[in-house]
C-alpha cells in the first residue's frame, strides 16, 4: 500500500487498489506499479488542507487520467478516488477507479449530447423560484427538527421537504406559470451552458398536465453531459416510479445507465431498477436484458455501486447469498431465466 506520511493538518490516505471499468485490456496492478511514484506523491497531498497542495494533488490525478488512457489507447478516460474504508489507525484507503472507453465502443458508452454553450435568460424568474423552493423544504424541515419529508405535490416530483404554507404558495405559482412558460423552459433546458440551471428547469416541467410529456422530457435529461442534470433526470423517475404506479417509466432508457462511464449513474440506475422491481413487466424486462449486467456491476470494487446491485438481487430474487458468491448469483440468474421460459 502507498500510505500519505500523517500531519495534523490533513486525512492520510492509502491505496486499496485499482479498477479499470470499461476494459480487461489493462491490468490495474500493473497500472499501480508503473506509476507508484506519482499514485504515492497523488495520496501524500490527497487529504490535505492547503488549497496549494490539492491542486498538485489534481494536477496528478489528471496526469494518471491521461496515463490510464494512453496505456489502453482508449478512446476516453476518467479517474476518479474513491474512499472504500478505513484502516484501524485511521487512514483513508483509495480505490483508483478508472472508467475507460474502447474507441470502438464511444458512440455506445458515451451517449451524452454535445454540452450546450448559450446563456438563455430566464425571463419568468422560474428557475430561481425552483432554487427557493428546494432551499425551503430542507430550511423548514431542518427548523423542526425531524427528517425530510415528502407529502403530495401538484407535479409529477415533490420534493423531501414539502407541505410547508410558503413551499405551497410557489407550488400555486408553479401550477400558473409552467405551462405557459413550456417553450422557455425547454429552451433553457437544451441550449443553456449551466447545468444547474438545466436540471431546475428539467424539475419545473413536471408541473405539466401530461404524463408521457414528462416522462419523455425527463427521459432526454438522462443523456445530459452535466451530472447534475441526470442525477435530477433519475431523481425525478425514481419519485414517480415510487409514487404514481400509474404512469409508464422509460426503463429501458434507463437501464442503458447501468453501463454509463461514471459509477454515480451506474448506481442511480440500480436504485431505480430496486424501485420498479415489483412490477410484473418491469421485473420481465430486469430479468430478461438487464440482470447479466447487474451482475457485472456485483463485482466492481466500488462499495456504492457494488451494495446497490447487491441489494437489488437479494430483494430481486428473494435469495439470500453473499455478494462475494459470483458463482452462487450466476447459477440463480440461469435457473429464473429457464423458469421464465417455461
Amino acid at each position: 500500500a502507498l500510505a500519505a506520511p500523517a500531519t495534523a493538518a490533513q486525512q492520510r490516505w492509502a491505496l486499496a487498489g485499482v479498477e479499470f471499468y470499461g476494459s480487461d485490456r489493462v491490468n490495474g496492478e500493473q497500472f499501480a506499479a508503473k506509476h507508484a511514484e506519482d499514485i504515492r506523491h497523488m495520496f501524500n497531498r490527497w487529504g490535505s488542507t492547503a488549497k496549494s497542495a490539492l491542486a498538485q494533488a489534481e494536477g496528478l490525478r489528471a496526469k494518471l487520467e491521461r496515463a490510464a488512457k494512453d496505456m489502453g489507447g482508449f478512446g476516453w478516460s476518467s479517474l476518479e478516488v474513491v474512499e472504500v474504508g478505513r484502516s484501524e489507525n485511521d487512514v483513508a484507503q483509495g480505490l483508483l477507479l478508472v472508467d475507460v472507453i474502447e474507441k470502438d465502443a464511444m458512440a455506445q458508452r458515451f451517449p451524452y449530447r454535445e454540452a450546450p454553450d448559450k446563456d438563455v435568460p430566464d425571463t419568468s424568474g422560474l428557475t430561481d423560484q425552483w432554487a427557493g423552493y428546494e432551499d425551503t423544504g430542507r430550511s423548514a424541515a431542518l427548523a423542526s427538527g425531524s427528517d425530510l419529508k415528502r407529502t403530495v405535490c401538484p407535479a409529477y416530483y415533490c420534493p423531501e421537504g414539502t407541505g410547508t404554507p410558503e413551499m405551497n404558495a410557489l407550488e400555486t405559482r408553479f401550477v400558473d406559470l409552467v405551462p405557459s412558460n413550456k417553450q422557455l423552459l425547454l429552451h433553457i433546458l437544451r441550449e443553456d451552458r449551466d447545468g444547474l440551471k438545466r436540471a431546475r428547469a428539467l424539475f419545473l416541467l413536471t408541473y405539466l398536465k401530461d404524463a408521457g410529456d414528462v416522462t419523455a422530457l425527463v427521459s432526454s435529461g438522462l443523456t445530459d453531459p452535466d451530472t447534475r442534470v441526470r442525477e435530477a433526470a433519475v431523481t425525478i423517475l425514481n419519485d414517480i416510479a415510487i409514487h404514481r404506479e400509474d404512469v409508464a417509466l422509460p426503463v429501458k432508457d434507463v437501464a442503458r445507465m447501468l453501463d454509463y462511464p461514471s459509477p454515480q449513474d451506474r448506481q442511480r440506475a440500480l436504485a431505480l431498477l430496486l424501485s420498479v422491481s415489483g412490477d410484473p413487466d418491469q421485473a420481465s424486462f430486469i430479468l430478461g436484458q438487464a440482470a447479466d449486467q447487474v451482475l457485472r456491476l456485483l463485482r466492481t470494487k466500488h462499495p456504492g455501486v457494488r451494495d446497490m446491485a447487491y441489494t437489488l438481487l437479494t430483494l430481486f430474487s428473494k435469495e439470500k447469498h453473499p455478494a462475494e458468491d459470483f458463482e452462487a448469483w450466476d447459477k440463480w440468474l440461469w435457473r429464473a431465466r429457464q423458469a421464465q421460459i417455461r
